[in-house]
């Protein structure tokens, strides 16, 4: 008994020891939750292997960074040298990407102001961005240092022409002729769509990057033996999502099969 009431004490300092420990570690917990960038995202000087998790490494965006809930992306832009997103949650608006070259310089900015026609972004590196209707105006410490057009990255005001159908497993479809096989969207949510000798019409869904295309009433011609005419409406109907890279639409297909790639009429 005597030599249990001797280990009391010890036994209680150890106690006492190991709660403050953790009374700490949940403190400096906290502490580091706090310091946290309100966005972050993107950080700077860090390749790209480093920041795998996040799709901003392609000439064009396909979506916000993953990692955070509620994020939505709006809106894609591209010009020569940057590719840019503009990405929300809940009440924050920011304009993240990355210049094309180099890769290094990857970009943060909250949007300050947004109307119809223009949009201003700043980091806090003395960066900030305007985007127009046409153009991308870019200013560190106030001044312009760069002024570059936006590409038209726009579904809908283009006729798509089919350039190649590139499948996971090597198999490169080159498309002849392009102009045989096209893809419209109209603003109605309806498609027109013209493969080889036949004509189909559909309709579409979209939802940020993510696109449903339905084929619907479809002419039945009988095409020449080298026509892909029903690969091509099968493909379109397995496209999930899209993005572009330099003028290019893309369709990623499902299953990760595979991918299409269109050229502005």
């Amino acid at each position: 008994m005597n030599i249990l009431m001797m280990k009391i004490p010890n036994i209680i300092c150890s106690l006492s020891i190991f709660l403050i420990a953790g009374q700490q570690f949940v403190f400096n917990s906290v502490q580091a939750s706090n310091l946290q960038p309100k966005y972050p995202g993107l950080r700077l000087n860090q390749s790209p292997d480093q920041n795998s998790k996040f799709e901003l490494y392609a000439n064009a965006i396909k979506n916000c960074p993953r990692e955070f809930t509620n994020w939505n992306l709006v809106e894609s832009f591209t010009t020569k040298s940057y590719s840019l997103a503009l990405c929300q949650q809940r009440d924050d608006l920011y304009l993240v990407g990355h210049q094309k070259e180099p890769h290094e310089s990857f970009i943060s900015a909250l949007v300050e102001s947004q109307n119809n026609n223009l949009l201003i972004a700043g980091d806090k590196d003395g960066f900030s961005y305007e985007i127009s209707n046409s153009e991308l105006k870019v200013f560190q410490d106030n001044q312009l240092i760069a002024t570059e057009n936006l590409l038209d990255l726009n579904l809908i005001g283009n006729i798509w022409q089919l350039q190649e159908i590139r499948y996971n497993n090597d198999e490169l479809i080159e498309v002849a002729n392009p102009d045989n096989y096209t893809i419209e969207f109209l603003p109605d949510g309806q498609l027109a769509i013209k493969a080889d000798c036949n004509r189909a019409l559909g309709a579409y869904t979209q939802d940020g990057s993510s696109i449903s295309i339905e084929i619907g009433a479809t002419t039945r011609a009988l095409c020449p033996p080298e026509s892909i005419s029903e690969q091509y409406l099968r493909d379109l109907q397995a496209a999930t999502i899209f993005f572009f890279k330099d003028g290019y639409l893309y369709f990623d297909l499902k299953f990760d099969t595979g991918t299409m790639k269109f050229r502005p009429e």
